[in-house]
């Protein structure tokens, strides 16, 4: 523990890990993940030391191999510069385990730069600048202004289409958090209704055919965390009553066990279908529908319903890499529906990456190809109209040749025939 204020010169610091900064942490057996840096304090701990040691801050799981302890603390201290002035500055130190290796040296503590890169027990952690805020802005605007709510243990409801962002800001609510557990994530439409009783709770030894070793359900993994239970209009009707009896008195009893457990987690729900429809379709319970629905709730915009989205997440997109997207094309982009939303306009993005010769991606057969996909795909719920088909397919025509003659009004008008102000009349109809 440094017990005076150490000394950091200006230009040392500019350099230096801040908060909003990533950490990019790759377990050597689990999934790699992103951690933004937005605690003063983040451990990074092995099973054991996470169950054994009291004073383990917000934390993140490392993986053993070996069976080793690995206690890794990331924080906050207090620096002065050469005129005074105090600044923030993120230190590493190891706790338990012996030394890690920064950048190829062994040490025992270090303050952190941008670059920088740790390896402690074959896990790996990579120091990053923040470049994600123009995606991340509208998310994290929602979570400041909800940060009393986010802080609080109470169960929360993200409604939004598919692709909106309901994971990510699942996620970031959990960093938010003051919550120390592991984030769970748990899609019930992955899984078969015989087997999501046991997914969610757990099950005993021997309490159905094939259950030959005792588990632990999504709840009891996510213990002093956070369970994100993704897609909540798929659960059936019996579970409902039983994840509705777990919400009152957070006490959990295995399949098969005549032992109940309590537990200590945070849920997040999501759904990308309208809830009142599934109470009136007889789907799911009226009692289950006010329980979630009455505490904190968010709903994500669509990039239809905010075309201001489409062109943040395109700098983003530019930024992270590497690629400079033609303004007129992204203009293009803000008059298309997108029903996939950011999943969608992301695959769409790494596809003309990956086909393009050049760093600077414009208008191309891939984006003519885009009005079709969209236009059928924004209209499969609604009534088919005969007298209105002809028509859609009209505008589309025109707005694909529109943004191929790179929105000249003239051009177009030559290229299908027509007079410049019918172009500028249909043009008109797609973007009302």
């Amino acid at each position: 523990m440094l017990k005076e204020m150490p000394f950091i010169s200006e230009n040392l610091n500019q350099n230096g890990l801040k908060e909003g900064d990533f950490i990019s942490f790759r377990p050597f057996l689990s999934k790699s993940k992103e951690i933004c840096l937005n605690r003063t304090c983040i451990d990074f701990v092995t099973e054991d030391v996470l169950e054994q040691e009291t004073d383990v801050k917000f934390a993140k799981v490392l993986d053993s191999v070996g069976g080793e302890s690995l206690f890794l603390r990331i924080e906050v201290l207090k620096t002065m510069g050469q005129k005074g002035h105090e600044f923030d500055r993120y230190f590493v130190k190891a706790l338990k385990g012996g030394p890690f290796v920064l950048n190829g040296n062994l040490v025992f503590s270090s303050f952190l730069e941008r670059g920088d890169c740790l390896e402690i027990g074959h896990n790996k952690l990579e120091f990053k600048k923040n470049i994600r805020s123009l995606n991340m802005s509208s998310q994290k605007k929602l979570i400041q202004e909800n940060l009393k709510a986010i802080k609080s243990p109470l169960s929360i409801l993200v409604e939004g289409e598919t692709g909106t962002g309901k994971t990510s800001l699942a996620k970031q609510i959990h960093e938010t958090s003051a919550r120390f557990g592991k984030f769970v994530h748990l899609n019930l439409a992955a899984f078969s209704p015989n087997l999501l009783e046991s997914e969610l709770f757990g099950h005993s030894k021997g309490a159905f055919t094939g259950a030959t070793a005792d588990k632990k359900g999504a709840i009891e993994e996510a213990k002093y965390g956070t369970l994100f239970i993704d897609e909540i209009d798929s659960l059936p009707l019996e579970i409902q009553l039983k994840l509705l009896l777990f919400l009152d008195d957070h006490i959990v009893r295995p399949v098969g066990s005549n032992k109940s457990i309590q537990v200590d987690v945070r849920l997040i729900f999501s759904s990308g279908k309208p809830l009142e429809d599934l109470v009136c379709q007889g789907k799911m319970r009226k009692d289950f529908f006010f329980r979630i629905t009455t505490g904190v709730g968010f709903k994500l915009p669509s990039l239809r319903d905010d075309t201001s989205l489409i062109r943040s997440f395109c700098q983003y997109y530019g930024v992270n890499h590497q690629v400079s997207i033609h303004h007129k094309l992204i203009e293009f982009y803000e008059t298309m529906p997108w029903p996939g939303n950011y999943r969608q306009l992301k695959s769409h993005l790494d596809l003309k990456c990956v086909i393009s010769k050049s760093t600077k991606l414009i208008f191309d057969q891939t984006d003519e190809s885009l009005i079709k996909s969209s236009s059928s795909l924004t209209n499969i719920d609604q009534d088919f109209k005969e007298d209105e088909s002809l028509e859609l397919n009209k505008l589309n025509y025109v707005r694909a040749m529109y943004f191929k003659y790179n929105q000249d009004y003239k051009k177009t008008a030559t290229a299908l025939k027509v007079s410049e102000k019918s172009v500028r009349r249909y043009i008109k109809d797609l973007t009302a």
